[in-house]
């Protein structure tokens, strides 16, 4: 057994700083033997760099920010932030050996339609490619291609707030700068992003008629469920208030939850699907494993989107049974293209979606 802080147990000890240990080793007679080992203050440490790009040219306006992952279900912590250079590059020295999420956010005074964008590529933290950085690792060309979005014209407003708590806890503190997005629904296209301000709140205006969904990225928590609005400047559906959501940091079990209590104005669906919908491996080549775990037996349709919104596929539609069940889809049976397909889940009016990327 190691001496940290932590006592590992294991015959390699990890996320130790520079100091003198001593480790214990006992065979199946409980003898024991013990040796010391120094890590020098002066160890190597890894080194990440990349660039940010924004439609091919460099971006020349923002932050970087290195998140230490954690797959446990809790909030994740920043473990360094740097700003670009005049040519759009950025560079973290003197961090700790760990996996890390990497995710850039523009000056939007600069680059107003922007939303902060993970390696490789995406604004959601669960789609984001992990860098592991060893002792002495140098890694480059981590770069980022901001996620941007068209200037919309609409008569839509869809706002809300987010406060810690839970399920079954009341409202706490406002969280302020939590990055949410507006996505078309079920393409999964961002059509709008911001953050909360200090109190929490949240606003998206001048919405074009469609049906969209929110997403708030908080890496670490997952979304146990979100609303989906539909906007229709035809039937006068434009106004959405109120589209709050508690976040339950609880170490190992932390959510994202709507609040069923607050929101006003005509929501196509929302509330909280009870499933759980995983697919793997993801990116993927040819085949892709579907999983949904029901709570209930219920009526269930599960099927694929191309980026376009195009239906391509009908997996299953009817009766399901509650507990785990499984599904595949191929994407060489339809000769689909490689490229971004969308996992569509409904039970009962209530959506679920899930990215998944296909590569050659």
């Amino acid at each position: 057994m190691w001496d940290d802080a932590m006592s590992q147990t294991t015959a390699t000890a990890t996320g130790l700083s520079a100091g003198t240990y001593s480790v214990t080793v006992s065979d199946s007679n409980n003898c024991n033997a013990n040796a010391n080992t120094t890590i020098l203050s002066d160890t190597v440490n890894p080194v990440i760099s990349g660039a940010v790009y924004l439609a091919g040219s460099p971006v020349t306006a923002g932050v970087v920010a290195l998140v230490t992952y954690n797959s446990n279900p809790t909030q994740m912590t920043v473990a360094a932030t740097t700003t670009l250079d005049g040519f759009g590059n950025y560079v973290f020295f003197g961090i700790i050996s760990d996996d890390y999420l990497i995710i850039a956010e523009a000056d939007t005074a600069v680059y107003p339609n922007t939303v902060a964008t993970y390696h490789d590529s995406t604004n959601h933290w669960q789609m984001a490619t992990i860098i592991t950085a060893g002792c002495s690792d140098t890694i480059t060309n981590i770069d980022i291609a901001l996620i941007d979005f068209p200037t919309t014209i609409g008569f839509g407003s869809i706002g809300g707030n987010l406060q810690q708590g839970g399920p079954f806890k009341a409202a706490g503190s406002p969280l302020e700068g939590a990055l949410v997005s507006l996505e078309e629904s079920p393409s999964g296209i961002v059509k709008d992003g911001t953050t909360t301000n200090a109190s929490g709140d949240f606003e998206f205006t001048n919405v074009s008629d469609g049906q969209y969904v929110l997403y708030v990225d908080i890496p670490g928590l997952g979304m146990d469920s979100t609303y989906t609005v539909n906007v229709s400047s035809s039937t006068g559906d434009t106004i959405f208030t109120n589209l709050n959501f508690h976040i339950d940091t609880t170490p190992g079990s932390g959510q994202i939850y709507i609040d069923t209590n607050t929101a006003t104005g005509i929501i196509g669906q929302y509330a909280a699907i009870n499933s759980i919908l995983t697919v793997f491996p993801n990116p993927f080549t040819d085949l892709i494993n579907i999983e949904c775990t029901l709570s209930d037996m219920t009526h269930i349709i599960l099927e694929v989107y191309n980026v376009f919104g195009e239906k391509i596929e009908t997996l299953y539609q009817g009766e399901q049974s509650a507990g785990n069940v499984k599904y595949t889809f191929n994407i060489k049976d339809g000769s689909f293209s490689s490229g971004m397909y969308f996992v569509k889940l409904s039970i009962n009016g209530k959506i679920q979606v899930q990215r998944v990327i296909s590569i050659e």
